[in-house]
């Protein structure tokens, strides 16, 4: 099974380049729900491709305290890009974007709720 230390973000990128990191690290975006939050994730620009094979193996959203607040498989012949959508009863300060590429390992960005 697969291990890693900790998530790679954009600025600590591990064994992988700037490139790399800007194909995999989660965007976050925040849309206010009636009492709650609709926050949607994805991976705009990374293959979902079952010949290579290269995907986007999951999608998960956490609070700051690491508590699971969604979470979204994917399979190799999804579409792309990867989305995750979640609808949130409240709405946090700040979550934690996590996705895992079955070659390129678990990715993070923590993002700041901000509604416009």
């Amino acid at each position: 099974d697969y291990t890693q230390p900790k998530p790679y973000t954009a600025k600590d990128f591990g064994p992988w380049n700037e490139a790399v990191a800007a194909t995999h690290v989660p965007q976050v975006t925040f849309e206010k729900m009636g009492m709650g939050l609709k926050v949607t994730v994805q991976i705009d620009n990374h293959p979902m491709d079952p010949q290579k094979p290269h995907w986007i193996m999951w999608i998960r959203l956490e609070d700051m305290k690491g508590q699971k607040l969604g979470e979204k498989t994917f399979k190799a012949t999804d579409p792309r890009p990867a989305v995750a959508v979640f609808e949130l009863e409240t709405t946090p300060e700040k979550v934690r974007a996590f996705e895992r590429c079955n070659i390129h390992g678990i990715w993070l960005n923590e993002a700041v709720v901000e509604l416009k």
